[in-house]
Formats: structure tokens, C-alpha cells, sequence
């Protein structure tokens, strides 16, 4: 039983940390905020309704596709030809075989630096198309609004829906989304590769998979709010900005030079407050990740290890 300790503690200081995490969760799942009762659309809709400026440009993305593809052979082949010149120098050195694997080696490195530069020209391009479509749409429906709903919007907060917020939402299209879907297809071609070469060290690597979904479903909890408040106390300070300095002139006719400069260091700490707070959520979540890949390395080292010395004594008793 002893030899099973280290597993046992590396499981409970896992274990204890995601029911706190998960109490945290619960607790701020319960306070709602002011701005989610103002949504009238689920995240689905949203995505659904930003998903409609990309279907014009559906066979860029499909190039996209066929070219990740690419790089996704190298990320996966790459590992596998390294630890074959690794054999190849430590066991059977054969300078002739040596020669061609590098050049076999080489030859995919440049494949992949060629198509991972396509892939970039095509999603820069298309992400521009789209951010162009998403501005105007914006203007012309900004450009609908009624008088009294003009006054009642700051023009601050209108230029920052105009040129920042589309901004965001057009890197979601360039890198975010076809990201996310190479390094699920890089994941998944990963784990096929370790089952064919070590199934058992395999299932053990998928233990902590869980662990990575449940930290990063709480991580989206809380970094949406960490989000949403920098990019409101933005906003604020932009509104700021934009109504002072065009009226200039009556505050200095009315000397309120002392009391906007107080409420501009006002708007400055609350944009650097938002900042820290979501410095302070990444801060949390990324040890978090790589303790749970610390503790992965340390379980593969200890049973690989183990059953290394467990097969060179059965081979010395025989």
C-alpha cells in the first residue's frame, strides 16, 4: 500500500482544490449580475448571429482547413521522427539512414512553416472582410437610432462599440476559433499516437483530463465577469474622454479643471481595478493547469518507473 502514497496525495491535493473551486463557482453562480438580466440573447444566439458574417467566406475557411491539416501532420509526426533519431544515434548509428530521416525531418519543418503562412494570409485577409462588414452594420445601425436615444447613449461608448468591440469579435474569426479547432484536432491525433505506442500510460494522462474541464468551465465563470467589468470601466473612461475634451471650453469657463481631473483618476483606478482583478483570475487558473501538468509528469515518471525496474529485476532473476 505504501507505494501507493504519492499517487494518494498528488489525488487529495487535487481533489481538495477542485471542491473549493467548485464552491467558489456555486457561490458566484448565484449572484447575478445588473448586465446578464439586461441580455435578451443566450450565448448560442450570439454565436449563431456572428456566425452568419462568415458564411460569405466559407471557402476561405475550408482552405483554411485543408492547410492546418498540414501543420497539424507535422505537430504530430515531428515527436515521433525525433525520438526515432534519438533510437537511431543511441543504438543502430547508420550516417546514410541518419541523413535521410533529417531530411525527411527538414522537409516537413518547411512544409509546415509554408502553410502555417498561407493559413495566416487567408484568416488576416478574411478577418479584415468581416471587421469591415461588422463596422458598417454597426454605423448604419447607429446611424437608425432616434434623437432621444442619441442623447441618452454617451458618444464615448458609441465609438467603442464601433471600433473595439468589432475588433474583438473579428479576432474570434482570425485566431480564436481556428485555434481552438487545431488544437482539438492536434489532441486528438496526440492521444491516438500515445494509445498506439503506450495504452496504459495513456489512461493515465486521461485521468487528469476531467480535472482540465472542470477548471476550465470555472475558469470561463469567472473570467467573463473579469472581462466584461475591463471592458466596462473602458468604455467609461472613453465616454469620459470623448464629452470632456470636446467640452473643453465650458469646463474651463466654469473652472472645473480640479473636479474632471478627480474624476478622471476616479475612471483610471477603476480601469486599473478591472485589470488587476483579471490579472488575479489568470493568475489562479494558470498554475492551476500547470500543477495538474506537473502532477501528470510526476505519475508518468513514478509507475514508468516502477515498471521499469520491476522488468530489469524479472529479467536478472531469469
Amino acid at each position: 500500500m505504501g507505494e501507493f502514497y504519492p499517487l494518494i496525495v498528488i489525488g487529495a491535493v487535487i481533489g481538495v482544490l477542485s471542491l473549493l473551486f467548485l464552491a467558489a463557482y456555486f457561490y458566484v453562480s448565484s449572484k447575478k449580475l445588473q448586465d446578464e438580466y439586461d441580455r435578451k440573447m443566450t450565448d448560442k444566439q450570439i454565436i449563431k448571429r456572428l456566425l452568419g458574417y462568415a458564411r460569405p467566406y466559407i471557402k476561405e475557411f475550408v482552405a483554411v482547413l485543408v492547410v492546418m491539416l498540414i501543420s497539424i501532420v507535422y505537430d504530430l509526426v515531428s515527436p515521433v521522427l525525433v525520438g526515432e533519431i534519438e533510437e537511431l544515434v543511441k543504438h543502430q548509428f547508420e550516417l546514410p539512414k541518419l541523413f535521410s530521416m533529417v531530411a525527411v525531418y527538414a522537409g516537413i519543418l518547411v512544409v509546415s512553416m509554408v502553410s502555417m503562412y498561407v493559413q495566416t494570409m487567408i484568416l488576416q485577409k478574411t478577418g479584415q472582410k468581416i471587421l469591415t462588414a461588422l463596422r458598417q452594420d454597426v454605423f448604419i445601425h447607429i446611424e437608425s437610432l432616434s434623437h432621444e436615444q442619441l442623447n441618452n447613449i454617451p458618444v464615448g461608448k458609441l465609438v467603442t462599440r464601433t471600433t473595439n468591440d468589432t475588433n474583438a469579435i473579428s479576432m474570434m474569426f482570425t485566431n480564436v476559433l481556428v485555434t481552438m479547432i487545431k488544437n482539438f484536432m492536434v489532441v486528438m491525433g496526440v492521444i491516438g499516437v500515445m494509445l498506439l505506442r503506450n495504452y496504459a500510460m495513456t489512461l493515465v494522462v486521461l485521468c487528469f483530463v476531467p480535472f482540465v474541464v472542470l477548471f476550465t468551465v470555472i475558469f470561463q465563470k469567472f473570467s467573463r465577469r473579469a472581462h466584461r467589468a475591463v471592458s466596462d470601466s473602458r468604455t467609461e473612461l472613453n465616454t469620459f474622454l470623448s464629452e470632456n475634451l470636446s467640452g473643453m471650453k465650458i469646463t474651463q469657463i466654469f473652472n472645473q479643471e480640479e473636479n474632471k481631473m478627480d474624476e478622471f483618476l476616479l475612471k483610471g483606478k477603476g480601469v486599473r481595478n478591472a485589470k488587476f482583478r483579471r490579472l488575479t483570475v489568470f493568475g489562479i487558473f494558470r498554475p492551476m493547469v500547470y500543477l495538474l501538468h506537473i502532477s501528470c509528469v510526476l505519475c508518468l515518471l513514478y509507475l514508468g518507473g516502477r515498471s521499469y525496474i520491476r522488468d530489469v529485476t524479472f529479467l536478472g532473476q531469469t
